[in-house]
């Protein structure tokens, strides 16, 4: 139900991403895979992916290691703010990309290869015509990434944050653990970031791109830390639901027919009928949920950015008022919705309002001219 954003403002997860990728071994089996985000908490040792590239010991192309599919999407290079994004900096950020994407399609959350991968060749409805490729969805998300990125950085120089003498001293270390396993596979540092990551690649650069990435977690640690709350923030509305799926655009890996929408519509309406008090939304649903007939019977206290925006959107009606209901639609399905009331919000929720709003500044300051990001022509 949570909004399925694949992608956050916390930029450390590129840096764990290096790390995990020159420390794991590499196969392109689909075995025994999870996601990158699960070594921020958990245990890091089973974190392969399906698309993980298997090195080669002596110096090679990274045609030689990558999935052909990805091949024509990597060497890019852009312009932004006066500043060259050389190919070798896109490539890390969309590898890192292709790697995370395709543990989710290996899931069943986006189309799969037979290997597992995403599939970039797939349509995509997410693409601004719906008729586009996965491929060229996450080629534009990875540009509004690294858009993200330099916004930050430039936020962070604005405000007098700068890199610190241990966070030096750690990407001194994130690049010698580099070197060790280099070293290991019998290749010197620079063979071996040129193989991942393009022929240009240097360590200078290497360590460049981990000072942004680094600096960018830096200003977001700092803005969200000493975030000045609004008055009327913290007091979040608290719904409770009872949802019938019917799931399109891709929420599950086979859109809802018309006749499953159909009846899942229908059990709504008789459903929001039969509702006269909260505690009919706790009996029905959990009735519907034991049966099989709701997919979810829960109560939420909602954060922006949490819930999709149709859910998202009545939940802060200013309007809205205690006892409320409605159904609302949304690409899971139909939600029979309620409205409990406004709680306080505690210190996650405090942390995910202050998130939201930084990434509302930084969605609005994207839309400058100066982080415009312009290719070049190769």
């Amino acid at each position: 139900m949570t909004n399925k954003l694949y992608r956050r403002i916390a930029t450390i997860l590129p840096v764990c991403f290096l790390l995990l990728t020159i420390s794991a071994g590499c196969d392109k089996t689909p075995d025994g895979t999870t996601s990158t985000l699960t070594t921020l908490g958990s245990d890091a040792s089973d974190s392969t992916a399906s698309s993980m590239p298997e090195f080669v010991a002596q110096p090679g192309r990274m045609e030689d290691i990558y999935e052909a599919q990805l091949i024509p999407l990597l060497n890019k290079t852009f312009m932004i703010d006066g500043t060259t994004i050389t190919a070798e900096e896109y490539n890390y950020h969309l590898i890192y990309s292709f790697q995370l994407m395709s543990t989710y399609a290996q899931y069943g959350y986006y189309p799969a290869t037979a290997t597992q991968s995403l599939d970039l060749s797939a349509t995509c409805d997410m693409t601004p015509d719906g008729k586009g490729t996965w491929g060229e969805f996450m080629v534009s998300q990875v540009i509004d990434e690294i858009r993200q990125f330099y916004i930050l950085c430039s936020l962070a120089k604005d405000n007098d944050i700068s890199i610190s003498e241990e966070t030096s001293k750690q990407i001194e270390e994130d690049v010698a653990q580099i070197s060790a396993y280099a070293e290991s596979t019998g290749m010197s540092t620079e063979a071996y970031i040129r193989q991942l990551w393009g022929e240009n690649m240097t360590v200078d650069q290497l360590k460049n791109l981990l000072k942004r990435l680094y600096l960018a977690d830096m200003y977001s640690g700092d803005y969200i830390e000493n975030y000045q709350f609004a008055e009327g923030e913290l007091a979040l509305p608290t719904v409770r639901h009872i949802l019938y799926s019917a799931p399109i655009n891709g929420i599950q890996e086979a859109d809802a027919t018309e006749e499953e929408i159909e009846a899942a519509r229908v059990k709504a309406e008789e459903t929001l009928e039969r509702i006269a008090a909260y505690e009919d939304m706790v009996l029905i649903g959990d009735e519907h949920l034991r049966n099989g007939i709701a997919l979810e019977s829960a109560e939420y206290t909602v954060s922006k950015g949490q819930m999709v925006p149709e859910f998202e959107q009545w939940c802060f009606d200013p309007e809205r008022e205690i006892g409320d209901k409605d159904i609302v639609r949304t690409d899971y399905g139909f939600h029979v919705i309620f409205f409990v009331g406004t709680k306080d919000a505690d210190d996650a929720q405090k942390k995910a309002i202050s998130q939201g709003a930084l990434l509302e500044m930084v969605e609005e300051l994207a839309k400058q001219d100066r982080f415009k990001m312009t290719e070049i022509s190769q």
